[in-house]
């Protein structure tokens, strides 16, 4: 009948979203360990060859750690993808300081930025800016935004994160801005690079494969926000 014919395709959905998030979360394991390898060998490297005759293996090195650490993040962008989508809401929801937050992120990235000869420019608002949600999902938010901002900002280019006080309809919110002197996006691109996915020819999307802005955007809905692209003086 079409009521079971509906029912099993359910169950068969359900099944191949659990087989994923299983392989998924799977994978997560070894990667972990190959990262933690790879440092381990470039520090012996490092140690063997004072006299700079490992120079030839650093940019492997390099390569190496770049290319697990976005396997790295693809996987977790999928694991809190898919928990998002089991459920409408959110899993805990905890008063935390947005300012205090903001800050620790920044604190993170400093030497990224400073390892790559960028330059970060953080504008925090004095004060608490208490929000209710998941504390963990909205570091991965800004987590997300800076690093896809470091990626694409060249050396000697300035990355700027600012959180400020806003009124919007007729209560107080919180709006974090992060913009970047990279290339931008594209007006035509920028409906669609918050969906699933979404794949453009241009350099804003190399090394990835379309998640974390979607991610971004699940993540800040359920906390009742916004996000969106806007220009900025910097270009990106």
């Amino acid at each position: 009948t079409l009521k079971g014919e509906t029912s099993r395709r359910r169950e068969l959905e359900a099944e191949r979203k659990e087989l994923s998030a299983m392989l998924v979360h799977d994978l997560k394991t070894p990667l972990t360990v190959i990262y933690s390898g790879i440092s381990l060998l470039e520090d012996q490297s490092s140690r063997e060859s004072k006299n700079g005759e490992s120079k030839s293996n650093k940019r492997t090195f390099e390569l190496l750690n770049t290319s697990v650490s976005r396997l790295l993040r693809m996987v977790e962008d999928v694991l809190h993808l898919s928990r998002l989508e089991e459920i409408s809401g959110l899993r805990e929801q905890v008063a935390f300081d947005l300012t205090a937050l903001a800050r620790a992120c920044a604190k993170d990235f400093e030497l990224v930025v400073a390892d790559r000869g960028q330059k970060l420019v953080v504008d925090i608002v004095e004060g608490e800016a208490l929000v209710e949600g998941e504390q963990a999902l909205l570091r991965r938010v800004m987590d997300n935004l800076l690093h896809n901002a470091v990626e694409h900002t060249p050396k000697g280019g300035e990355i700027s994160l600012k959180v400020a006080f806003v009124a919007e309809k007729k209560k107080q919110g919180v709006r974090v801005s992060i913009s970047d002197s990279g290339p931008g996006i594209p007006p035509e691109a920028r409906a669609d690079i918050f969906r699933k996915f979404f794949q453009k020819d241009f350099k804003r999307h190399v090394g990835n494969v379309g998640l974390g802005l979607a991610l971004c955007e699940k993540v800040v809905h359920r906390h009742q926000g916004t996000i969106g692209v806007e220009e900025s003086d910097r270009k990106g």
